[in-house]
């Protein structure tokens, strides 16, 4: 990664993004940039300045730290750590790598302040059947707290929630794949049923998440709906639509068909 002034014409500073000690997950917000590896977690000015480490976990073949997130305003990090056994519970004898079962914690960080505001632990009762580990997180557009997708080791989505400051939680109950627009307020769903990797369906919903009420949708049996993304303000979604026939495959390439 590389940071470039463009009045300047000139290179300010570069980190690795490959390699076991390299940063493998980045965010930006404000006037700075986080960056996190397994091992730690780490806050840039965008000149170069001030760059400090802010959290630090030096035995990995335990906990690792990876999702990051940076609030709008860059005063407030959000920070995934993973922990490949519930803590405190000693690695079974012969077992080089842990058990398969994992847990997650949330991490609120201020920044200015210097100190962790709160820990949210994926055992807690709110998070009973969520599906998939704590990655990757959105802030929410006035900073009261992130969205989080369920990451799964398939290509099907997992689970939904809002995380808030104040350490309360929301499920939000989301068809298929969820594109959350940058205000956290509202996303569409009900894209994915079809195809390789499940990244269409006949139909779209846009959902007030805090309120779960659809505000809109549209839906089709004939044709397939793919999400691309939202505009910056959040009021418009742009998607792709394409002919779709029952007993459509993979080997078909529907989905390289002009949308």
């Amino acid at each position: 990664m590389v940071a470039y002034d463009l009045g300047a014409k000139r290179q300010l500073w570069s980190v690795p993004l490959i390699g076991h000690d390299a940063f493998g997950w980045w965010a930006v917000g404000g006037k700075r940039l986080a960056l996190s590896n397994p091992s730690s977690v780490w806050v840039y000015a965008f000149d170069g300045s001030a760059m400090r480490q802010i959290l630090s976990k030096p035995d990995v073949d335990k906990t690792s730290f990876e999702w990051v997130s940076l609030s709008p305003d860059g005063k407030m990090l959000a920070v995934v750590q993973h922990y490949f056994e519930p803590p405190g519970t000693p690695l079974p004898s012969g077992v080089p790598g842990g058990p398969a079962r994992s847990v997650d914690s949330l991490l609120f960080y201020d920044l200015d302040a210097n100190r962790e505001l709160r820990r949210v632990e994926s055992t807690l009762p709110e998070f009973e059947g969520f599906d998939g580990m704590f990655d990757p997180l959105m802030w929410l557009g006035d900073g009261s707290g992130v969205f989080m997708w369920g990451q799964t080791n398939s290509e099907r989505p997992g689970s939904y929630a809002t995380v808030y400051l104040d350490g309360s939680i929301q499920r939000h109950d989301l068809e298929g794949f969820a594109y959350v627009a940058p205000n956290g307020q509202v996303a569409v769903s009900g894209i994915g049923s079809l195809g390789c990797m499940f990244i269409s369906g006949h139909r779209l919903d846009v959902r007030h998440l805090s309120s779960d009420r659809s505000l809109a949708s549209i839906e089709n049996q004939s044709r397939a709906f793919t999400g691309v993304g939202w505009s910056p303000a959040s009021r418009e979604f742009l998607f792709e639509s394409r002919p779709w026939r029952e007993g459509f495959e993979c080997a078909d390439r529907w989905w390289a068909a002009e949308p």
